[in-house]
């Protein structure tokens, strides 16, 4: 009911201070980098959590460590040992940016901020 008509402002009654405007037509577009504008609230959130992924997924400090670790694997003259040292690195980055995603949705969930 109060999403359709509006519900009565509490705190006024309380401080019988006048009523705050509020904002009703934000404009919440957001421009990504090749993709151009986006409006978060037509899109679902998994396809949101998609693209921010991706976008995320170019990381300097991870294709560092990556290299690190495998210019270190090159003295072991494995290829064997780098594809796994490799794929190690891989996995266990993809899991920890699924535990901190999983992190923040179960606080927005708690806290309300996704109905």
């Amino acid at each position: 009911r109060c999403l359709q008509a509006g519900c009565p402002d509490a705190i006024t009654r309380l401080t019988h201070s006048p009523p705050v405007e509020t904002v009703d037509d934000v404009d919440e577009t957001i421009s990504l980098p090749l993709l151009g504008e986006m409006a978060p609230d037509e899109v679902s959130l998994p396809v949101v959590t998609l693209i921010l992924g991706l976008l995320d997924s170019i990381n300097p400090c991870a294709f560092f460590v990556l290299l690190f670790l495998l210019t270190l694997m090159i003295h072991a003259h494995s290829r064997a040992r780098m594809l796994t040292v490799g794929l190690v690195f891989i996995s266990f980055s993809g899991l920890i940016y699924f535990l901190f995603m999983a992190a923040w949705l179960n606080l927005f969930l708690a806290t309300g901020g996704i109905r």
